[in-house]
């Protein structure tokens, strides 16, 4: 029902991905446009993982395709960190 992207932020520790995971939420949810005279917010969830120890780049996006199917299940707008120890 959306479209889905990823982003890989190389060397990156888990709290700075979580801030911009956050600030996406947030910035996605100001941005309002108008169509057919009606005014729509947007909306995002964000799904994301770090990497674990026998990690291939499939493994990684399956893992966080868990963690984005979890924020939109629990109510979406929302982040959900899933961790290579979880999956």
């Amino acid at each position: 029902g959306g479209d889905e992207f990823a982003v890989i932020l190389a060397d990156t520790p888990g709290a700075n991905v979580h801030a911009l995971a956050e600030r996406l939420l947030d910035r996605v949810a100001k941005i309002e446009i108008e169509a057919n005279g009606k005014r729509f917010n947007l909306g995002c969830s964000v799904g994301y993982t770090d990497t674990g120890e026998n990690d291939t780049v499939d493994s990684m996006v399956a893992r966080a395709d868990q963690a984005l199917y979890a924020a939109k299940t629990n109510g979406r707008g929302q982040s959900v960190y899933l961790s290579p120890e979880g999956a």
